[in-house]
Formats: structure tokens, C-alpha cells, sequence
């Protein structure tokens, strides 16, 4: 899957996005899950997270950003990760934040790529 369709670049990419959801599921909660973040890479990027009893490795950060509230600093720092899980090599991709004024950890999105027997 490229770059473009997981950021969903252009209408033509929205479409080739759909058709992939068909092969992988994305799961999105309104309620984000805590997680417990293990250990960092450069005491700022996620390195390895516990969710669900499961310990996660990313192996790839392919996207960082701020959410800043109006009128307030910076709230939450937001990650889009790859990860593996433990033998399991493409679990899938998650979206994780912290929550700054907490300094907590939740997972608000997970996308799974569906194996092909």
C-alpha cells in the first residue's frame, strides 16, 4: 500500500482506498482505548506499547502531529505506527496519541490486514 492511499491523497485515491479496506479491516472507536507505552526511541517516539495483554513493536512512525485546542497549548501528540506482535508480522497499523494535560496513552484507531490462506 503506498503513502498516498494511507493518507488518502486525491478522489482517485479514495477509491483505491475503499477497494483495500476490502481486503484489511479499520477499526475506529469513539471512545479511545488506554494503552500502557512500554519504552520511547529518542525520549519522544513511541518504540513498544501494551494493549489488550498484547505487547506491540513499531517498527515505523510514518506520521507525527500536535493537536493544539484554541486557546491552549499543545494537547495531544499524535502517532500513526506500524507494528509487529510478537510472531506476527504485519498486525496492522495503529493511530496512538498521548494525552498531554494526563500524560496518558490511548489508541484511537487500528487498521489489520487481512492474511490470505
Amino acid at each position: 500500500m503506498s503513502l498516498s492511499i494511507l493518507l488518502g491523497l486525491g478522489t482517485d485515491t479514495q477509491k483505491k482506498r475503499r477497494a483495500s479496506n476490502k481486503q484489511g479491516k479499520r477499526v475506529s472507536w469513539r471512545n479511545p482505548e488506554p494503552i500502557k507505552l512500554l519504552s520511547r526511541r529518542h525520549n519522544y517516539f513511541p518504540q513498544r506499547f501494551m494493549w489488550r495483554g498484547q505487547n506491540y513493536n513499531i517498527y515505523a512512525v510514518e506520521e507525527a502531529w500536535t493537536e493544539v485546542k484554541r486557546g491552549q497549548k499543545a494537547s495531544r501528540h499524535w502517532f500513526r505506527v506500524h507494528c509487529t506482535q510478537g510472531s506476527k508480522t504485519l498486525p496492522g497499523t495503529f493511530d496512538i496519541y498521548q494525552d498531554l494535560s494526563l500524560n496518558s496513552w490511548y489508541i484511537a484507531r487500528h487498521s489489520e490486514i487481512a492474511r490470505h490462506v
